[in-house]
């Protein structure tokens, strides 16, 4: 397989900035939208959701693509980048398993559980980027993945599979966000997102043929309606956070959609965290906020030694 060579300029002020606003609206949209699917899924099938909110976000992106001037869509060359292709797989794999374990989980420790990705982004691209992570950073990917273990331990009612699917998810993100950050800088945003769409919702179409559909109600078809929209906000924004800003300053701020999660599972079901998985989330945050701090001091110190890299 290539190699990928990550973008190697350093990002503008107003990059970071645009970055770290894109990333907030990403945390915000996503986390409606999984919420919207997770009402949606106590009455419809996890597969006919998939199939019926991608179905609509492609609608919605094939009609607002002319207003952006992406009227060339339909022409799905970019598939042909190996990076846009693995992002696309990535994206799909990860959306089923997410998808599957949020309709067994409060939204909240379904959310917790991705707080773990910056750790495995930071670990993956040194496994597969070349990135230099330091002992430091090792460590705090360690007692991250510690706090992981606070949340997954079996509760009252025994081993919960749910917690380790959410988890197994963060592998298909991690792989995601680093097909992410290396996609040539001319790749549509709007036609990954629409690849992305299409993909899932084939897929979804595929897991249909082992379950029985539901007619589903003007009510099901509003929150997939609204589920869909928010999910394409959300993708848009989280490759343009991506793709041009400081992952270092931006990672931070993606953190933001535990208090969206908690704060939704609270107004829709009333669910609170308890104790132990409020901890462990406090390590994981403190574990990535920690390893992003290093980058940055890495890479501050990699410009001092070599101010024209």
């Amino acid at each position: 397989m290539a190699r990928f060579t990550p973008p190697v300029a350093e990002p503008t002020t107003a990059q970071n900035l645009a970055g770290i606003a894109a990333a907030l609206i990403s945390a915000a949209t996503l986390t409606i939208n999984d919420g919207l699917s997770k009402l949606a899924s106590e009455s419809l099938p996890t597969s006919q959701i998939i199939v019926l909110r991608g179905v609509v976000a492609v609608l919605i992106i094939l009609a607002v693509a002319p207003l952006l001037g992406e009227a060339g869509l339909s022409n799905l060359r970019w598939m042909r980048k190996p990076s846009v292709s693995f992002r696309v797989f990535s994206e799909v794999g990860a959306t089923i398993l997410y998808l599957t374990a949020l309709f067994h989980l409060p939204i909240a420790s379904a959310t917790m559980i991705q707080q773990t990705l910056p750790l495995a982004v930071t670990a993956g691209a040194a496994l597969f980027l070349g990135a230099k992570v330091g002992w430091r950073q090792w460590v705090a990917i360690a007692i991250g993945f510690l706090g992981v273990a606070i949340i997954l331990r079996p509760g009252p009612d025994g081993f919960n599979m749910w917690l380790f699917v959410a988890l197994a998810s963060i592998g298909f993100m991690t792989l995601r966000d680093l097909a992410t950050r290396v996609m040539p800088p001319n790749v549509s945003t709007l036609a990954v997102t629409l690849l992305t769409m299409m993909a899932t919702s084939l897929l979804g179409l595929v897991l249909a043929m082992g379950e029985s559909w539901i007619v589903p109600t003007p009510r099901d078809l509003i929150i997939i309606a609204g589920a869909a929209a928010f999910l394409i906000f959300g993708f848009f924004f989280l490759i343009a956070a991506l793709r041009d800003a400081d992952v270092g300053i931006v990672a931070p701020f993606r953190y933001s959609s535990v208090l969206w999660a908690v704060a939704i599972g609270y107004v829709i079901w009333g669910d609170i965290p308890d104790g132990p998985t409020i901890l462990g989330a406090v390590i994981v945050i403190g574990a990535g906020l920690y390893t992003v701090h290093r980058q940055r001091l890495a890479a501050k110190r990699k410009k001092a030694e070599d101010p024209a890299s």
